[in-house]
């Protein structure tokens, strides 16, 4: 495990070639993320063990079921890197699905329906998430591929080579980019995404190493030498099967990031999510203290009044035709009868 931290692993020629570091930097970069991963693969292959025990009796797919999703907060700090930029994609990808569900779809319907209507107009993020996502000229594409690429690679040139394949795009900026009053806000090794949100500038330093995911890739061939000198020697052996186990294989971090999203994108597309927005009543998270500028801010960016607007002028409370006949049968047979 010693080696996880204080060196890495090159390939070469299809061998693996440790060579030591010897930067407290790096090894430091790496001792919290392993044990992050440990913890996380550990409460994952526990929920899995215990989720079979605890499913009641006669339990069937058809059964309704009410699930939870407790998602991340946007993300806006003075040093923003590679872990604020998928949260906020991942804020992105869930406000888009929002966006469908409530505003598109909603007023879409009613029109379908020629139901007399005026449209509400919003924002739609739908142009911030292609401009993470989309194939060959994304964020995500371009920084595959620039840590994919053979020859140097850095940091600095995955910048160049957004500069360079994104630069017209009018949600996107760079110190290159900039002109001279918002350049001076802008360092050069720097870039500004405009999220619904707002405004987020990422230092890209770490981003390559952070996406190539070198350290899950030492992790797993770690563990799995640890997990097969033999079963039942304790807990170090226990915890090495674990983490074995359940290492996705090697891959760029973003993308294995883009794919669950995806999967749970396709989750919540085939249920009837209901919503509970919590907002930030300061940044100073001090009781009673209520600042309107900022409460404002965040009442226009998640859309709450479009929302409110179409609720309003529309049809949003909806029952079933049966549901609708066993509440309101009584009342229909008094009708008959008087």
């Amino acid at each position: 495990m010693g080696n996880v931290t204080e060196q890495r692993s090159v390939p070469l020629s299809g061998a693996s070639v440790w060579s030591a570091t010897g930067a407290w930097s790096r090894r430091a970069g790496a001792r919290e993320p392993s044990a992050n991963t440990s913890y996380g693969r550990t409460f994952s292959w526990l929920v899995n063990k215990i989720k079979p025990e605890t499913e009641l009796l006669g339990w069937r797919s058809s059964c309704s079921v009410l699930g939870l999703l407790d998602i991340y907060g946007f993300e806006v700090f003075q040093h923003n890197s590679f872990e604020q930029f998928c949260i906020n994609y991942c804020n992105e990808k869930l406000q888009q699905l929002f966006i469908e569900l409530t505003l598109k779809s909603e007023q879409e319907e009613y029109e379908a329906e020629g139901v007399a209507w005026e449209t509400v107009p919003y924002f739609n993020n739908k142009i911030i998430c292609d401009l993470v996502e989309e194939k060959f000229k994304g964020i995500i594409a371009i920084l595959d591929e620039e840590c994919l690429r053979p020859g140097d690679a850095t940091d600095a040139t995955f910048l160049e080579k957004l500069e360079e394949t994104i630069k017209s795009h009018p949600h996107f900026l760079t110190h290159k980019l900039a002109d001279a009053k918002t350049r001076k806000s802008l360092g050069r090794e720097e870039f500004r995404l405009l999220h619904y949100a707002g405004e987020v500038t990422y230092s890209v330093a770490g981003f390559l190493d952070k996406n190539n995911d070198l350290l899950f890739r030492n992790l797993k061939e770690v563990n799995g030498e640890a997990a097969g000198q033999g079963r039942g020697r304790g807990p170090v052996t226990w915890m090495a099967s674990i983490l074995a186990s359940t290492l996705l294989p090697s891959c760029q971090a973003v993308t294995q990031f883009k794919t669950s999203l995806s999967k749970l994108m396709e989750i919540l597309m085939s249920k009837e999510p209901s919503y509970i927005r919590c907002i930030k009543l300061n940044d100073a998270k001090q009781p009673g203290r209520f600042d309107e500028v900022l409460i404002r801010h965040q009442v226009k960016y998640l859309g709450l009044m479009e929302n409110l607007r179409v609720r309003r002028a529309g049809f949003a409370y909806r029952r079933k035709y049966e549901v609708f006949l066993q509440r309101s049968l009584f009342i229909i047979i008094l009708i008959f009868i008087l």
